[in-house]
């Protein structure tokens, strides 16, 4: 097995206006691991997953990726350096297909070898059906997006984050439309069995994220906890303020 590569922040510090959202904060990710990340709207979440994906420069604080120090500017250089992210708001083309949305967003499609001219549509077909396959879920890849259920959208975002290999997979809220069953679906799909790459799942619940190997507690934009979920149960007495919502069964 490959040495585990660690990607994070040290000392982040965020203010928008004035009004501080993250404040001192460590957070770090390595590879071969499923990490949750669980907090209560105005935590501070989006503004730390920003961050990390180049949407937005920290205050202060310095991110790293192995043993060297990166800054990203926009997402599309985060995303070169293996950070990859599937947002809780949907960011596809309802109008175009299954293909589309998967290749024409971030990833160029493969070409013919013989005239490179040509898109290899065969090659796209088996690759979409290959990466969606792996998220345990069939779909026609010519389907239009619009004709897709919520949990069909959502796959279709995984699969197109997937297809670029990144070594750090950031999905924020990813079943938050989806239905009890199919949450479970994804959730049991999601887990890297190669153990090649780090998935980190944001969620309000504590439950949602319950097989992590790591969970970290968002409150207040500070880190107040961290550790697997029976633990952090046995742990809930101080925090359970942060409500049922985040640390209960429901």
């Amino acid at each position: 097995m490959s040495e585990s590569v660690r990607f994070g922040i040290r000392n982040a510090t965020h203010d928008y206006s004035g009004v501080v959202v993250l404040s001192d904060v460590d957070f770090e990710l390595a590879t071969g691991t499923v990490q949750g990340l669980v907090g209560e709207n105005g935590s501070g979440k989006s503004t730390l997953i920003k961050i990390l994906t180049g949407a937005v420069l920290p205050s202060a604080g310095q991110l790293y990726l192995g043993d060297r120090p990166v800054s990203f500017s926009t997402p599309a250089e985060a995303q070169r350096d293996g950070i990859g992210v599937v947002h809780q708001d949907y960011h596809l083309f309802p109008d175009l297909s299954v293909i589309d949305n998967v290749f024409g967003v971030g990833k160029a499609p493969p070409r013919r070898s013989w005239f490179p001219l040509i898109v290899d549509k065969p090659k796209i077909r088996s690759d979409v059906r290959e990466t969606l396959g792996r998220l345990g879920i069939e779909l026609d890849p010519d389907a239009l997006v619009r004709t897709l259920g919520p949990a069909e959208r959502k796959f279709v975002e995984i699969a197109r984050a997937m297809l670029l290999s990144p070594q750090f997979l950031i999905l924020d809220e990813p079943t938050a439309s989806l239905d009890v069953e199919t949450e479970r679906h994804l959730l049991a799909t999601i887990h890297p069995k190669d153990r090649v790459r780090t998935t980190i799942i944001i969620a309000h619940r504590l439950t949602t994220v319950r097989a992590a190997d790591v969970i970290f507690v968002l409150d207040q934009g500070r880190i107040v906890e961290f550790g697997r979920h029976l633990d952090l149960l046995a742990q809930r007495g101080l925090y359970f303020r942060l409500n049922q919502r985040a640390f209960g069964e429901s």
